[in-house]
């Protein structure tokens, strides 16, 4: 049995979070430590609190989950384009845990129920959990040390755009590597 350390709370001390994978064929799954089940808690509120607002100005709105020695939060949310979304990194003294991100309204002509390439490689490159909702309400996130991407959780999970149609989209894995999600995007 693998196992892979989500983050790093300090130089000295290291949080419990970790995803195993059972030996065998199967697919990794997310053992969710009380730790990690925090970070998630905290992407979960703060994504479901943007999405209108994401959807009413069509554009994606995205921030860092961050541990302050204190406490595990959200920082600002701050706004991005119909496609893309970049925000500083916050001051030295707050421990990076994630990023998070909206996808924006629902657009039938920009694939945007998974993670983007975008997304998955700036996660990747920053070794760094990502969690990203969708116009459906799913939240993905994306973990860069087994290279896979989970939802956290599926369709209506967090507000969902009104105008979503489920038909305009091949069936949504709940999890995928890299390769895989991208590979309905072509579809």
């Amino acid at each position: 049995m693998k196992t892979y350390q989500l983050f790093c709370l300090s130089l000295l001390v290291c949080g419990g979070v970790a995803y195993k994978t059972v030996a065998g064929d199967h697919e990794p799954k997310p053992d969710i430590s009380p730790e990690f089940k925090k970070v998630e808690a905290v992407a979960i509120e703060v994504l479901d609190s943007l999405q209108a607002i994401s959807f009413k100005e069509q554009r994606e709105y995205c921030g860092w989950i961050v541990d302050d020695g204190t406490d595990i939060f959200a920082t600002k949310a701050v706004p991005g384009d119909e496609s893309s979304c970049t925000v500083d990194y916050p001051e030295d003294s707050i421990v990076l845990l994630a990023s998070y991100h909206t996808h924006g309204q629902h657009n039938p002509d920009y694939w945007s129920e998974a993670p983007s390439n975008d997304d998955i490689e700036s996660d990747f490159d920053e070794e760094i959990y990502g969690f990203v909702s969708t116009p459906a309400g799913r939240i993905w996130v994306i973990d860069p040390y087994q290279e896979m991407l989970f939802q956290i959780c599926g369709e209506g999970c967090v507000t969902a755009d009104p105008n979503y149609d489920s038909s305009e989209y091949p069936p949504i894995p709940e999890s995928g590597t890299p390769e895989e999600i991208n590979e309905l995007t072509d579809s």
